[in-house]
């Protein structure tokens, strides 16, 4: 949080500021160059605010105010051993103002220091009991720290309360109960909130993901709508209702029209630059999903196009293609594709700090794309770490299940599409996997057992037959490699 909005100056470099500033009185030139900080930090230029005030800071030393952004602009750049630096200068010159301790407290939570955070959070709420936002930041850093209870009982002290509250308290609310999945009391906290706060358009978005979550498609339909009349410049409402119609009315084509009107519109304004790609290349890839189910292929592929020229160094468009043009059953035209995918998501694992924790959601990806480029020791390396750290992950385990066949171990295969299996008994690709291993096995007793289940359970909707792996990559976007499919011929003409 910045502070002491003071009149601003109209854009500069720091430069010219600073040439500028070298014919006034040191406290003024701090002031001047103070100012065009605060112009530099609503245009976006974080690193630019930075050097203004660091320049600020130094000609006076006094100018609390420039201490406080410096480490708030330091924090935003992720520069926090330097923002807690700076904060702590700030505190000891002014230790009676709350905004030092909070924007310390978001420093020492992202240094990985949560008691001490948690300290400063306190400390201010002690020197002002009676501030409303305090209150909503120690509720909002109890949920991002996992202290669900704590959080809960601090929201529903705050909701209820009169006078001036931020409709952050409702937003952040009902965010976490979306978390949690209690859907049906996320709906009711957004509403509460709109009913207070009828013209935010957070409360609306909020109060649309809780409708739809909850089943109340219809309402949550009309809550997007509502929010899109409050900014109809933002792309957000436009873009979760095209989530909606995707992924829970089944409706592609009504979500192709909001994805590509999202495309057109902006981002939150304090969304910073990568947020804001990270936003576009969803929407992107949503809309290539919207776009297949809708039976528009070309479509789908001129989206990931697009998607490329926009953000040539992300491997996930370059992923998606590939798996579109399997589904198309054109191997050869996926290849390059996931090759180009590897490249990127390599380089990506490469650039990561030695000794961060592996990202699982990478490790998933890298071994999807390992596994389709043949590459299937180097694949299942990677399910095994991704298991490591989430042992729970049932796609994880069926897909490590498939390489371990292609790697002839049936046996660790089986276990693992065993404790899929107890989890999702109605996934048909890991009905394929139990079959396998059970024919593998060559317990010809257990194999008859389980065809006669698959065809009580899937009677109708699946055959068992060679075609099966076949089918159901070609229909229901599935993969198998050349290895286990030839295995599945093998096993089914043997009995």
């Amino acid at each position: 949080m910045l502070t002491n909005r003071l009149w601003l100056l109209g854009k500069g470099d720091s430069a010219a500021v600073a040439a500028q500033a070298a014919a006034l009185p040191a406290e003024n030139q701090a002031q001047l160059l103070f100012n065009q900080g605060q112009a530099q930090v609503r245009s976006g230029q974080w690193q630019a605010a930075a050097d203004l005030f660091a320049q600020a800071v130094r000609l006076d030393p006094g100018l609390d105010t420039a201490w406080l952004n410096l480490g708030v602009t330091q924090a935003r750049l992720g520069q926090h051993q330097r923002a807690l630096d700076t904060l702590n200068d700030y505190i000891q010159r002014a230790p009676l103002k709350t905004l030092g301790l909070l924007n310390r407290a978001n420093v020492l939570h992202e240094l990985g220091d949560d008691d001490a955070a948690e300290k400063d959070l306190l400390r201010a709420a002690q020197l002002e009991p009676g501030n409303l936002d305090i209150q909503q930041r120690l509720a909002y850093y109890y949920s991002r720290t996992g202290q669900t209870d704590k959080a809960r009982r601090h929201y529903a002290q705050l909701v209820k309360l009169p006078g001036n509250l931020s409709p952050d308290a409702f937003i952040n609310y009902a965010a976490m109960l979306l978390q949690l999945g209690d859907t049906r009391e996320a709906a009711v906290v957004a509403g509460n909130g709109v009913a207070r706060f009828p013209d935010n358009y957070g409360l609306r978005l909020n109060q649309g993901s809780a409708l739809g979550d909850s089943g109340q498609h219809a309402l949550a339909v009309d809550a997007y709508r509502a929010a899109m009349r409050l900014q109809p410049a933002r792309l957000d409402a436009h873009y979760n209702l095209g989530n909606l119609y995707l992924q829970q009315l089944r409706q592609p084509r009504k979500a192709v029209l909001e994805y590509r009107t999202a495309l057109t519109l902006q981002s939150a304004p304090d969304l910073d630059a990568a947020g804001q790609r990270e936003q576009r290349m969803g929407i992107h890839l949503n809309l290539a999903s919207a776009l297949t189910d809708s039976g528009d292929a070309a479509g789908a592929r001129a989206a990931l196009q697009a998607a490329i020229d926009e953000a040539p160094d992300d491997y996930r468009p370059w992923f998606n293609r590939a798996a579109t043009a399997l589904s198309a059953g054109d191997p050869a035209a996926a290849r390059p594709d996931f090759e180009a995918a590897w490249v990127r998501l390599d380089a990506l694992q490469r650039a990561q700090p030695e000794q961060a924790q592996p990202d699982p959601a990478l490790l998933e990806h890298a071994g999807y794309v390992l596994f389709h480029l043949g590459r299937t020791g180097e694949a299942a390396l990677r399910m095994q770490q991704l298991l490591q750290a989430q042992p729970d992950n049932i796609d994880a385990q069926r897909n490590y299940g498939f390489m371990l066949l292609d790697l002839g171990r049936p046996q660790d295969a089986k276990r693992l599409f065993d404790q899929a299996f107890t989890r999702e008994p109605d996934d048909v690709d890991g009905w394929l996997g139990l079959l396998a291993c059970a024919m593998l096995d060559s317990d010809p007793a257990q194999s008859a057992r389980l065809k006669r289940q698959f065809e009580q359970r899937f009677s109708g909707r699946y055959r068992l037959d060679q075609a099966l792996p076949t089918q159901l990559m070609r229909k229901e976007g599935y993969w198998y490699s050349d290895r286990f499919l030839q295995l599945w011929r093998q096993l089914l003409v043997a009995g």
